[in-house]
């Protein structure tokens, strides 16, 4: 009964979660105060994280909070506060019917090996090179990118047409919109990217969050000494497989009554699928420590995590290959450095920091920020650009700067 409501209570949640994103990025009016969008960015794991790391401050603590709540219940994250991980459960959902026409999930065996190099690479790139790697894999950043990129072009031309249905009888309280400061071709791979997780979710469910997303590779470590997690009930288990079948993670191996708990994302529709009642989520009953334990692989991760918190000097010591304007003389001249949004500092720390969301772009009244193509490198793109071709930046505007996680 307590699993029901809960799995109740996470898909009315998660639905609330994503909509709230998907208004946020669609804000074609700019109406939305800057404290909700910081609110909604504060339990998002990478905004968070790389926030804190600069400032080192209380307020930018919320991965801290995700991490704490994964030592409790899980990964729980991916399914209640990921958009990503939400709108590919609504997708996976859409693709039922497409699903029944092959194959369902069914237990498979994990990507171990392949999950923890990508997170080592992702590591290594982040603070030794720079962070268009997990700007390309984040789940927040993905996300923010596609609505921008599908959603709120779609929401503009809804408005438009409404206005042109009133414009007809003469009622003009809404207002036609211009959406001008998208460069089509900075968004090829995001939305490749972005398309192939779709379509991997229509039939495999949540294979890129247990195979290629570093942050529920981070997650699933740390859920393996969760405190709540699936359990199976070996009195009631008749095998028959239909939790199996339905579990979207395709971690549930009914013939053995275990559940890989680092790939489990606490949908708990198994439950809900279980005919005899024989899965529940509770505390984990503890079982005597296996012999076998992979000690290579503990070795691994550890080394992983000693370089997220060991090597963040590393940094600021390599040398920037950013372009640097030079003013050789008082005569105007083309310039040939990209203008990054106000207060990004240095273009070498923006660069660094930057993991290209597309939220300012979405919340430029004025739409001057557009995402870069190769303006500040192969390592930018996606990154805001001013471009004042297209427009200029209000005197007393600070939205960018207001809401960048």
């Amino acid at each position: 009964m307590w699993s029901t409501f809960l799995r109740s209570f996470r898909i009315f949640f998660s639905a609330f979660v994503v909509i709230c994103f998907i208004v946020v990025f669609s804000d074609f009016k700019y109406i939305i105060p800057s404290k909700y969008i910081n609110f909604l960015l504060w339990f998002q794991f990478v905004p968070s994280a790389v926030k804190f790391y600069d400032l080192f401050t209380l307020a930018a603590a919320g991965f801290a909070g995700v991490l704490v709540l994964t030592l409790i219940t899980g990964r729980s994250y991916c399914s209640f506060l990921c958009p990503l991980g939400i709108a590919q459960d609504i997708n996976s959902r859409i693709g039922g019917r497409i699903r029944t026409m092959f194959r369902r999930y069914g237990f498979k065996k994990p990507f171990t090996i392949l999950r923890y190099i990508i997170l080592a690479l992702v590591l290594v790139v982040t603070f030794f090179s720079g962070i268009y790697l997990l700007n390309l894999l984040d789940p927040y950043a993905v996300f923010g990118r596609s609505v921008t990129m599908f959603i709120k072009p779609l929401v503009v031309v809804m408005n438009n047409f409404i206005v042109w249905i009133l414009g007809k009888f003469d009622n003009y309280s809404l207002s036609h919109i211009t959406v001008s400061g998208y460069r089509l071709v900075a968004y090829i791979i995001p939305a490749i990217f972005f398309l192939l997780i779709l379509g991997l979710s229509l039939t495999k469910g949540r294979l890129y969050c247990n195979m290629i997303c570093p942050v529920g590779t981070l997650l699933g470590f740390l859920s393996k000494i969760s405190f709540l997690r699936i359990r199976f009930d070996v009195d009631k288990c008749t095998k028959c497989g239909r939790c199996s079948l339905g579990c979207k993670s395709s971690c549930i191996d009914f013939i053995r009554y275990s559940v890989d708990v680092s790939r489990c994302v606490v949908c708990l529709n198994c439950i809900n699928i279980c005919p005899d009642n024989a899965l529940s989520y509770g505390p984990v009953r503890l079982k005597k420590k296996s012999p076998g334990a992979d000690e290579g692989r503990r070795k691994f991760v550890a080394g992983s995590l000693a370089a997220l918190f060991g090597v963040p000097a590393v940094l600021k010591s390599q040398d920037t290959k950013t372009p640097i304007p030079q003013i050789l003389s008082t005569v105007p001249e083309n310039r040939t450095c990209p203008v990054a949004p106000p207060g990004a500092g240095s273009l070498e720390e923006f660069n660094r920091t930057c993991i290209a969301c597309s939220l300012c772009i979405t919340v430029c009244p004025n739409e001057v920020l557009v995402p870069a193509f190769l303006q500040y490198g192969i390592a930018g793109i996606m990154q805001p650009v001013m471009d004042y071709t297209k427009s200029f930046c209000t005197f007393n505007c600070t939205r960018c700067t207001e809401i960048c996680p």
